[in-house]
């Protein structure tokens, strides 16, 4: 009998060490992160705005963090198959997602998504913001905002924007400036910016929102005409061209927002120590300037803040989606 308790003790004393260990263990582990490369899954094919943007964040994040970025495009859905990836990804800090404005315009869109945009995720930092342009083809008699405004009050519905697609950020920025400067517009969807700037520069439609790194060159040659950016400061890029808010639609503020995400459940160690490398490559001159030179601006913020900004999008999306009375699919 005193053996038998005596094994029972030793084995209670093991137990207990091993328990007091573990803790120790996974604060080894999280203080060696990262061990091995790092993988960003982008929703969008390889040249385009998100995919450049999270290029010219990847070097430098590795060069903070000691380990290769791997940048990996998972195309498709508008964002989603690599969104859906990602939320069912180990909680480790190895599988990131890069995200566009889609993923907070998405919920508001479809009927049903296979993950919870917020909920499945842990923010880390926003990376930057895409600034818009709000341009007419040069056969539109308006030299500004408010006689855009006063031409499409005169003609509802007259005037037609091209955007990038139904549901599109390029369309959310129209539909924006529809509803607050209260006039009717005609929306000509396309497959893309891409497509739709081509009829844009003959006439086909009459105007559009759309970034600047997309129509600036068109903008310089005289081709198309711009008369207001979405973003809260203006373009360096465009510095003779007011904001939409200054140009006179009160409280107008659209951009192309991006930032990364791991899996929810990811250590609370892991999400702020690479919430201060990223706010520190936003700081770096070369990241600055290469994100000035493509009409963005470098954000960054704490992982408590990013949270906070993609629900207020998600809602404001969601309202503009339904004024637009656009019905989810």
């Amino acid at each position: 009998m005193l053996a038998a308790h005596f094994r029972a003790h030793r084995l209670a004393v093991l137990v207990a060490g091993l328990g007091a260990f573990a803790p120790c263990a996974t604060a080894a582990a999280l203080d060696d992160y990262p061990t091995r490369p790092i993988r960003i899954l982008v929703g969008f094919s390889p040249g385009g705005g998100t995919d450049t943007y999270a290029r010219i964040l990847a070097p430098r994040l590795a060069a903070r963090v000691g380990q290769p970025v791997i940048i990996d495009n998972r195309a498709g859905a508008g964002g989603n198959i690599a969104a859906q990836a990602v939320a069912k990804a180990p909680p480790d800090g190895y599988t990131l997602l890069f995200i566009s404005p889609s993923h907070v315009i998405n919920p508001s869109l479809q009927k049903s998504l296979p993950f919870d945009p917020v909920a499945d995720f842990e923010p880390i930092s926003t990376v930057a913001a895409g600034t818009v342009v709000l341009v007419v083809h040069p056969a539109l008699p308006v030299k500004n905002v408010k006689d855009l405004i006063a031409l499409a009050r005169s003609r509802p519905g007259a005037i037609n924007f091209a955007s990038g697609g139904t549901g599109s950020s390029s369309q959310m920025n129209v539909e924006q400036f529809r509803s607050l400067a209260k006039i009717e517009l005609a929306h000509v969807p396309y497959k893309g910016t891409a497509s739709a700037i081509p009829d844009l520069l003959v006439g086909e439609v009459q105007m559009a929102i759309d970034t600047v790194a997309a129509l600036l060159p068109h903008i310089k040659s005289g081709r198309l005409r711009a008369l207001g950016v979405g973003d809260r400061v203006r373009s360096p890029l465009l510095s003779g061209v007011p904001t939409i808010e200054e140009a006179g639609v009160p409280g107008y503020e659209m951009y192309g927002g991006t930032g990364v995400l791991a899996p929810a459940r990811t250590p609370r160690e892991i999400v702020d120590r690479l919430s201060r490398e990223i706010n520190a490559v936003l700081k770096e001159p070369e990241v600055v300037q290469r994100f000035t030179e493509l009409a963005v601006r470098p954000t960054g913020n704490t992982p408590e803040q990013f949270r906070v900004q993609m629900k207020n999008d998600m809602a404001r999306y969601a309202k503009i989606i339904a004024n637009a009375g656009i019905q989810p699919q």
